[in-house]
């Protein structure tokens, strides 16, 4: 298998903008007579099945994510052969969400994977199947193989949960000195996350929006309005999320929320923080951490979506590692420029 890498982007764009974007009808029809049926709240437990043992999935590869983002991504199930496979929306076409996985998941599901997305789309002569790693079970089988490319898209950041915690030594310190100055200054309340706080976790949701609008525009507000909805749905559907809320006279001002990501990894799915309190996410995420420590050793923010804001966030927290991701497609008698993209072996 080539392993390549492009400038340009593919899983992001699975991200529909502007709005909730369904697949198309008539793929909807196909993907119903192929088995498939939309992931639908009640899934949690069978998710988590399947998700919950991946050795360190990207944190895209989570039953809590999926739950959240099901609508946003009209996501799609098919559980066959005790192996899941989950599509998701791309620009109003099908795109496999991770590479399919369970127990008994061979070469053979990768290639019905391929199957299976031709018959969704007859028309897409590239299907995808995005949120490839390298910890996954088939992955040395399929650098062996010469039947698959698969081009490096992006990266995670994992951090340590103990560091995040103390935010101890001289590389946290102004993270130290930002949350210090919050908690003098304001005397937060810090609570466990539970269902009574959703409406007032909502508030704060709709706030940042409004204070986010006047800087954020173009692609980088579709994702952002993307990510907050699911953000909502996550909250009306009162997913069992862990995490910590404080407020500062009576209103939530922040909040840090996730699941469990592998099995010793926290994944950290939606943090939110009124702008009007700047050391707030210094705050909120340490004491996330604290929350953490004993029962998970890393803690994932997952990819930055090549928003620029957000790298740069994600990098004043120090990741202790960086994960890649991929996206896999069939290799064809000649790898050529994917939509225009021009390719480059990776060295």
């Amino acid at each position: 298998m080539l392993v390549e890498k492009t400038d340009s982007r593919i899983a992001e764009t699975a991200i529909p903008v502007g709005s909730v974007v369904p697949l198309a009808p008539v793929v909807r029809l196909r993907a119903s007579s192929a088995g498939f049926r939309p992931v639908c709240l009640s899934d949690l437990e069978t998710l988590t099945h399947f998700y919950a043992q991946l050795d360190e999935p990207l944190a895209d590869l989570n039953a809590l994510m999926m739950i959240a983002w099901r609508r946003v991504l009209d996501l799609h199930l098919l559980i066959e052969d005790e192996v899941l496979y989950m599509v998701a929306n791309w620009e109003g076409g099908p795109m496999l969400w991770g590479p399919p996985i369970g127990d008994r998941v061979s070469m053979n599901h990768i290639r019905k994977a391929f199957q299976l997305l031709r018959q969704l789309d007859p028309d897409d002569s590239e299907p995808v199947i995005a949120y490839l790693w390298e910890g996954y079970s088939l992955w040395e089988t399929l650098v062996e193989s010469d039947e698959f490319v698969a081009v490096r898209e992006g990266t995670e950041y994992i951090y340590d949960t103990s560091k995040i915690a103390a935010l101890a030594g001289g590389e946290y310190k102004k993270k130290r000195k930002e949350y210090l100055r919050f908690k003098e200054t304001h005397d937060p309340e810090v609570h466990e996350y539970s269902d009574a706080l959703v409406a007032d976790c909502l508030r704060l949701l709709e706030r940042w929006m409004s204070q986010k609008s006047r800087t954020v525009s173009g692609d980088d507000w579709e994702k952002l309005l993307a990510e907050c909805t699911a953000c909502e749905v996550a909250f009306r559907d009162r997913m069992p999320f862990r995490g910590v809320v404080a407020l500062v006279d009576g209103k939530v001002c922040a909040f840090s929320l996730g699941g469990p990501q592998g099995k010793d990894r926290f994944s950290c799915m939606f943090e939110k923080t009124d702008l009007d309190f700047p050391p707030a996410p210094a705050f909120i995420f340490s004491q996330l951490a604290q929350k953490l420590v004993g029962s998970h050793s890393e803690i994932t923010l997952g990819e930055d979506w090549h928003v620029g804001y957000l790298t740069h966030s994600k990098q004043l927290w120090h990741p202790k590692r960086q994960q890649a991701s991929y996206y896999l497609q069939e290799r064809l008698n000649e790898v050529s420029p994917l939509h225009g993209m021009t390719l480059s072996t990776l060295g």
